[in-house]
């Protein structure tokens, strides 16, 4: 008899188990510690890079640097080097190499662009001012003067950039109401710090005004807008970029991680009822495309008990993300919006 109890017992036990909610066994990508595929080959092979790049050794890094130095070191090399360098925090010695690599050159704006666009993507103000007017000591270019009249405007100059800008317009003839517009948009950009960027239809049209001019004037569109276009060409070595675009298509690698963590969530607590809502995910993308700081705004996931259990899954799932490295290895802020429902 009570062998039949316990057995009727556990028979109860079941039926009662299997009448509550079933989670789906999780997809192959949750467990998995490495970053998933974005099924873009040209967008695995930039984030590859960085991952080569952060696994180099000190005797690695230290060889590299040593062929680097060398006059005819290839660019490849060189884009490589100074991504490291950025990433161990040697971003002085980067800027002194490309610019001495740029002044025993002063014909090659691309190398010029390399220096100019390294020191202003980091917001070295003084540095960019220093080299651009070493630059026109030995060669004047129209896009060095508006590099300058940036820099110096950024320094709270704006006398000797107004100066500068009309030193560049004497030499490329610049329509008066485009050299208006310029100064217009250095005025109002002048802060010394990360400003959020112009509008994409503003930037084509500038950049079109200057496409055909030399490096350095597209390049100082690019900062003057705070936008950079990896297909326009710059300078002569990667300096990496990543777009929204990218930068939503590498969140989305992990997709059904998220749902599989909103399922386990929504049934972790017995009687809770579902769990739904939405909230935005703030992190940084570092220097060679890690992720860094996550932090959460706008939560509405209501009183859920399980809201934290969720938010935690989410995170410990897009710490394994990987990108591209950002432009001039440069800090850059994501978001991106989750939301969910049930069924």
């Amino acid at each position: 008899m009570r062998t039949r109890w316990i057995l009727l017992l556990l028979s109860l036990v079941l039926l009662l188990s299997a009448c509550g909610p079933k989670v789906p066994p999780p997809p192959a990508q949750f467990a998995d510690p490495n970053r998933a595929l974005t099924g873009s080959q040209a967008l695995e092979d930039r984030v590859a890079r960085g991952v080569r790049l952060e696994e180099i050794t000190d005797e690695q890094f230290t060889l590299m640097k040593t062929e680097a130095s060398k006059e005819m070191a290839n660019e490849q090399l060189m884009a490589d080097w100074v991504a490291a360098a950025i990433h161990r925090g040697e971003l002085g010695d980067a800027i002194n190499q490309l610019f001495e690599r740029a002044y025993a050159a002063p014909g090659d704006q691309g190398k010029a662009s390399d220096a100019l666009g390294l020191a202003m993507g980091h917001l070295r103000w003084d540095a960019c001012y220093q080299m651009a007017t070493e630059m026109l000591q030995r060669r004047h270019t129209s896009g060095v003067f508006l590099v300058r009249a940036l820099c110096l405007e950024r320094l709270a100059r704006s006398a000797e950039a107004t100066e500068n800008v009309a030193a560049a317009s004497e030499l490329i003839n610049l329509d008066p109401e485009l050299l208006r517009e310029l100064r217009e948009l250095m005025t109002k950009r002048s802060s010394p710090g990360l400003m959020p960027p112009e509008s994409e239809e503003d930037y084509q049209r500038l950049m079109s005004a200057v496409v055909r001019r030399g490096n350095t004037d597209r390049l100082f569109i690019q900062h003057l807008m705070g936008r950079f276009d990896v297909d326009i060409e710059v300078g002569t070595i990667d300096m990496g970029g990543v777009s929204q675009r990218e930068i939503r298509q590498v969140i989305l690698s992990r997709s059904q991680s998220y749902r599989h963590c909103y399922k386990l969530a929504d049934v972790s607590v017995k009687g809770a009822g579902k769990l739904s809502g939405k909230a935005d995910v703030r992190f940084v993308v570092g220097a060679l495309g890690q992720v860094k700081d996550v932090n959460w705004t706008n939560e509405q996931w209501g009183d859920h008990p399980a809201k934290g259990e969720l938010r935690q899954c989410l995170q410990d799932q897009l710490l394994r993300l990987r990108f591209p490295q950002p432009r001039f290895g440069m800090e850059q802020l994501a978001v991106h919006h989750f939301s969910f429902q049930p069924g």
